[in-house]
Formats: C-alpha cells, sequence, structure tokens
C-alpha cells in the first residue's frame, strides 16, 4: 500500500523516497515495474506528463522525463543513479492519473481497498484534507464502474495470450521434423517465421514498458529466426539445384 499512499497524498514523497532508497538495486528497480503497472491501471495518459514533470521535482531534460515525453517506460532498465528521479516521476503520474480515476469512477465510493486508506489526503492544491471520519455500520459499497484495475490478474492473463512470439517461431521449426518433404515445409514455415519475427519485435518494446515478456520474446525471436533462416536456405538451395528432388 505504500505507493498508493504517496500518489494519495497520505504520506509525503520525501517519505516514499527515503522508503526507496533504502531497498536494494534489484527491489528499487522491481518497484519501478511495478509502478509502471499501476500507471497502466490507473489509465494514465500522455496529456499528464506535463504535470506529472511539475509534481515530481526533476527537470524536464533528465532522462527519466526524456522518456516520459516519448511515452516510454524502461525506467527500471536505467543506470542505478537514475532510479529515485523515475521514481518520484512515476509515483507523480500515478497520482495524477489515480486521482482523476478516484473523480470520475469511484466518486460514489467502491470497494477498491486502496481507495479506502485511513489517513489524511492531499487536496488538488497540495492542502492536507481531514481524515475520513471513524467508520459507521458496515454497509454494502457500490460497484465499481471502472474494472479495468480490478482484475490484475485477468491483464496478466491478456498478457499472456498475446505473446504469440515463441508460438509462431516454435511452429516455423516444428515443420520440419514433421512434414518429408522439405519444399512444401519451406513455403509453410517461412511465412509462421516471418510472423514470430515481427511479434517478437512488437512483444520486446512492449516489455520494456512492462506490458510483455522480455525473455518470451527474445526466445520467439531466436526460434523463428532459425526457421526463417531454414526456410531461405533451403529454397536457396533448391534454387541452385533444380535437378534434385525435392524431397528431404
Amino acid at each position: 500500500m505504500v505507493l498508493n499512499e504517496l500518489a494519495q497524498g497520505i504520506k509525503p514523497l520525501a517519505e516514499g523516497v527515503g522508503w526507496f532508497e533504502g531497498l536494494s538495486e534489484g527491489d528499487r528497480r522491481e518497484v519501478l515495474r511495478t509502478l509502471v503497472l499501476f500507471c497502466g491501471q490507473a489509465r494514465a495518459v500522455e496529456g499528464d506528463v506535463p504535470e506529472s514533470i511539475a509534481r515530481s521535482g526533476i527537470r524536464p531534460t533528465h532522462t527519466p522525463a526524456v522518456m516520459l515525453t516519448k511515452w516510454r517506460f524502461g525506467m527500471a532498465a536505467l543506470p542505478a543513479h537514475e532510479l529515485t528521479k523515475s521514481f518520484r516521476l512515476l509515483v507523480a503520474l500515478f497520482g495524477v492519473a489515480d486521482t482523476r480515476r478516484r473523480k470520475l469512477w469511484c466518486a460514489g465510493g467502491c470497494a477498491h481497498e486502496w481507495h479506502n486508506l485511513p489517513g489524511p489526503r492531499r487536496g488538488a492544491l497540495g492542502a492536507f484534507m481531514p481524515p475520513a471520519p471513524p467508520p459507521g455500520p458496515a454497509r454494502p459499497r457500490p460497484p465499481c464502474l471502472d474494472q479495468f484495475m480490478g482484475s490484475v490478474s485477468s491483464r496478466d492473463e491478456a498478457h499472456r495470450k498475446a505473446e504469440v512470439a515463441v508460438w509462431f517461431g516454435g511452429a516455423s521449426l516444428v515443420w520440419w521434423f514433421c512434414c518429408p518433404f522439405w519444399a512444401l515445409v519451406s513455403f509453410g514455415a517461412l511465412p509462421f517465421a516471418l510472423i514470430g519475427l515481427v511479434r517478437a519485435w512488437v512483444e520486446y518494446r512492449a516489455s520494456r514498458a512492462g506490458r510483455a515478456s522480455g525473455r518470451r520474446a527474445l526466445v520467439g525471436g531466436g526460434l523463428s529466426l532459425l526457421g526463417a533462416t531454414a526456410a531461405i536456405a533451403y529454397l536457396v538451395f533448391l534454387a541452385r539445384h533444380p535437378e534434385l528432388p525435392v524431397q528431404g
């Protein structure tokens, strides 16, 4: 809940920075990846960037700010000295997006635990708001109209379904072991391999924003490259030796 408390102003950013800098480098990078996910769930948009940079206190010329201006979220891969600036910036972006989200979708109350944290909140101008009154008798909360943030597991499931480079790359190689007619295999496997290469590139770019697995993208790209190389090599071989049979 630390990140939600920072985004909602329950804890000051300076306290959050102190907590962040007390983590190991690996944990700090993991926190940045989590923040990227939270920003996506809160429906951050490119129009939030100027306000986020201003809130974060970092300069627009700093590397994380330049990346965010280009809507790139690979801050977790930056050098260690850039991690704190990235943390300040992503917390600010999360705060801007989540504030808008709470006003639009959860203004009448919702069941999101992270939207019902105890403690004072900051208003739009940074002034602390009084803490919420003690809870009364339990009453059912209205359902939140925004279902996007409430289902992280389903979103991860969608990501896994979208990571198809491995499957296309594997299929481009399996053909060679399942069919003895290699000329036909070449024509069949080559499209799978090319699609796998394209998907691997798309998924690798998405992995830099935390929306896909970079390792699966690289594996899929490697398999697809092998399949494409085998198909093209055999077609070139047939073109140079037309007198040979086309079977394996």
